[in-house]
């Protein structure tokens, strides 16, 4: 007798990069595994894998979100997102020099970080339901597609350009009509 194959054949698998459990219940978890040890900032990085680079990448992204600008800060923190979306477009892990790996964060310190981190991020998964767009990164070349995207953002955004004023109307007076 010959064996059947399954009704069902598998799932396809997932690209790499890419996990199912949603980033704020793994920042929970990692809350709850680190509250009573000093915790090195490289062993918080590893078991967040190829997650841990989005994450700083968000993380660097964020002074970008608010209408004010800080001048001298695009240039570092946007060298610093390009450094980390090329290894992640190389599928290599975030990198830290080793002594900034080996630096341990107190366990009351890293706890309140995670917990608020994972508030913060839970919120965002509840908005943007992950899975409503998952059709945007269910392949592999299209995670390269966002990614190479990122880095040409990162680029920009350590141009040296000079702050912009802010103006009270949406147009420059030479572009109104008369």
């Amino acid at each position: 007798m010959q064996p059947t194959a399954p009704a069902n054949p598998p799932p396809p698998k997932p690209p790499a990069g890419h996990t199912d459990d949603r980033l704020g219940d793994a920042l929970r978890h990692l809350a709850a595994r680190f509250a009573d040890r000093p915790t090195p900032l490289g062993e918080v990085l590893d078991i967040l894998g190829p997650r841990a680079s989005a994450l700083l990448v968000v993380i660097c992204a964020l002074p970008f979100s608010t209408p004010i600008s800080i001048p001298g800060l695009s240039t570092p923190f946007g060298l610093v997102i390009l450094l980390l979306a090329t290894r992640y477009l190389a599928g290599l892990p975030p990198w830290l020099p080793s002594r900034l790996r080996q630096v341990e964060l107190p366990p009351a310190f890293l706890a309140k970080l995670l917990a608020a981190s994972a508030r913060l991020v839970g919120w965002l998964e509840h908005r943007l339901r992950p899975g409503r767009l998952a059709s945007l990164v269910d392949r592999e070349w299209k995670l390269r597609l966002h990614t190479t995207v990122v880095i040409l953002a990162a680029l920009l955004l350590m141009l040296p350009l000079p702050p912009l004023p802010p103006s009270p109307t949406p147009c420059p007076p030479s572009w109104r009509w008369s």
